[in-house]
């Protein structure tokens, strides 16, 4: 019994490979390939699921990322199953399967190719080198960036935060540390909005003759606009500019409301996401306010904060 497999690409593939050899063995592929169920009908009813799981396994040990839904995909594939035109050899039908590869941005053709069978099981081997080939046409450039090309980024740091008071003197407290977590969506490709919560200490040394540190626990929201600067192959960088809410957990200190801020996001990639390093200034719109009962009562003093965070984040939903 002869299997027949033959393919005919689009035009515009920059590959157009020969099904007669033997393939390299695989290496990892950053573009994401989306699957739909194949339609038609085949020379068994299995034929569908037999080829749709063929083709799931195909993606995945040719080391490409097999996406789950068609939004998270660059490309996919549509297979069809039909009876092969005027087909009669030995008295048995044969049938085609075609197969396509799209573009998902675009929809436009990549490649297609056909494989003429009469027993699914026994076209295995044309099959996967079908896949193989329709597969090479991916630029090596797809999914290159998709790390830095997501609607919503998450992620965790940790910091630390020395702070200068300025009162009828000038004064400064090093010893502060805190850590947090942050949402960010990337809305257009130059402009994000970030949100965070951070838990930091907040400690002051009123007097050098007064030994004791008067301290708070703060949580302070960071809210944020940010530049998206997408330099090179492996870099993210986030200017911005926002504002802080100031919440404190005990009276010993009352610090305004608000923060004006201002920093510079550098992110690098590493594995599947981004490490970054998070300098940053900020001044409340107000003074801070010693506790009433405390022996420094109604003190009025301003601050002056100085943030230099070390964090990793991950982004989710790649954008099309």
């Amino acid at each position: 019994m002869d299997i027949h497999a033959f393919h005919r690409f689009h035009p515009t593939s920059p590959n157009r490979k020969h099904l007669n050899y033997l393939p390299p063995p695989p290496k990892n592929h950053s573009a994401a390939v989306y699957v739909l169920p194949v339609t038609g009908t085949g020379g068994q009813p299995g034929d569908n699921a037999f080829y749709f799981s063929r083709l799931v396994s195909e993606v995945i040990e040719q080391k490409y990322i097999l996406a789950k839904t068609m939004p998270d995909s660059e490309f996919y594939f549509i297979g069809a199953l039909s009876v092969f035109p005027d087909s009669t050899e030995a008295g048995e039908r044969q049938y085609v399967f075609r197969l396509t590869l799209l573009d998902t941005k675009t929809n436009a053709v990549q490649a297609e190719g056909d494989v003429v069978y009469t027993n699914a099981n026994e076209a295995v081997n044309a099959f996967s080198t079908l896949v193989y080939t329709l597969l090479l046409t991916i630029p090596e450039s797809a999914g290159k960036f998709n790390w830095r090309n997501k609607w919503v980024y998450t992620g965790v740091s940790a910091f630390w935060t020395p702070r200068a008071y300025a009162a009828d003197s000038a004064a400064m407290h090093v010893v502060n540390f805190g850590g947090g977590i942050y949402g960010e969506l990337q809305f257009f490709d130059f402009l994000a909005a970030g949100i965070g919560f951070e838990f930091t200490t907040d400690k002051i040394k009123v007097s050098v003759k007064d030994e004791k540190d008067y301290e708070n626990m703060l949580l302070e929201i960071p809210v944020t606009i940010r530049h998206v600067i997408k330099p090179g192959e492996y870099f993210l960088l986030e200017p911005y500019v926002g504002i802080q809410l100031n919440l404190p957990f005990t009276t010993d200190t009352k610090p305004p409301v608000i923060s004006g801020l201002v920093g510079f996001e550098y992110g690098v990639k590493v594995g599947p996401g981004v490490f970054y390093i998070d300098p940053r200034f900020s001044i409340d719109l107000g003074k801070s306010v010693m506790d009433p009962e405390s022996t420094y009562r109604g003190l009025e003093f301003q601050r002056y904060i100085i943030h230099i965070g070390a964090g990793y984040k991950l982004g989710f939903f790649t954008k099309r």
